[in-house]
């Protein structure tokens, strides 16, 4: 049933934050009636281990700002930057900042993030909360059901001060991960964070995958029993919105996986 109120969410170890909702906006009524463990209830535990570690996160399509709002409850030293270039969406996110109180280390960044500096096409769905928006030289388009806003773009590099530490790293971005995940190759190779990416069937998955073979990153799935090593991040085609964590080979933040961690072949 919808809500709209300003409610708490609890988060583990005494941590929380409000989330405020509306009828239309399906992540705050699954909070709601549910906790946190009612919506992506797979990835969760894996990314709160890993946040409260974390010097630097980067909530790439952040949406209504959940995945922000998690780290920065569970880590008061977590500077997080977060990107959603749909306006109304962007707007939500920082209301959900100000709401609790994080403009001082939440910077919230209103572009989609690419492989380059510009402009772009947005295929935004007709909605009140459009989150399944992606660029138009990605994923499927039906014309009939959607509207093109153009969208300044950024890459990764330029939108973060040079001295920014970056252990963690969330991409939700509706079958662009590929141009993101090129745009901050250096990045990666230099700062060795942890990713959890939303791999879709559609989309530019395998180049998103090129780029982290050659930097030597392992794949987990992430599943309601835990994260499973598999070979690659193709997501299946009966289970299409998966999401995977993505981590260096010996770097030191695979020990922050729990102890539930098993290996599987694909």
């Amino acid at each position: 049933m919808p809500v709209e109120c300003v409610f708490t969410v609890g988060v583990g170890r005494g941590a929380s934050f409000v989330y405020e909702t509306t009828q239309q906006d399906h992540i705050g009524t699954s909070l709601y009636w549910g906790g946190i463990s009612a919506y992506e209830s797979e990835t969760f535990p894996t990314f709160i281990d890993l946040a409260r570690n974390a010097r630097g996160f980067l909530d790439i399509g952040a949406c209504t700002g959940l995945y922000t709002l998690v780290a920065s409850s569970v880590n008061p030293k977590l500077t997080t930057y977060a990107f959603e270039p749909v306006p109304q969406l962007y707007e939500r996110l920082r209301r959900q900042v100000a709401l609790n109180g994080l403009e001082s280390r939440c910077r919230t960044i209103g572009k989609a993030v690419s492989d380059r500096e510009g402009w772009e096409t947005l295929f935004v769905p007709k909605s009140v909360y459009p989150d399944t928006s992606h660029l138009a030289n990605v994923g499927p388009h039906d014309s009939r059901a959607v509207s093109r806003l153009e969208v300044e773009v950024t890459t990764v590099p330029r939108a973060l001060p040079a001295e920014q530490a970056v252990d963690l790293i969330k991409i939700d971005v509706e079958g662009a991960e590929g141009s993101v995940i090129a745009g901050m190759r250096d990045l990666l190779a230099r700062e060795r964070p942890t990713l959890i990416v939303e791999f879709l069937p559609w989309g530019s998955g395998d180049w998103a995958q090129a780029v982290l073979d050659e930097l030597g990153y392992r794949y987990f799935h992430l599943t309601d029993q835990g994260p499973v090593e598999v070979e690659s991040a193709t997501p299946h085609s009966l289970s299409p919105h998966r999401n995977y964590l993505c981590a260096p080979s010996g770097d030191t933040n695979v020990p922050l996986l729990p102890e539930r961690l098993s290996r599987a072949s694909r």
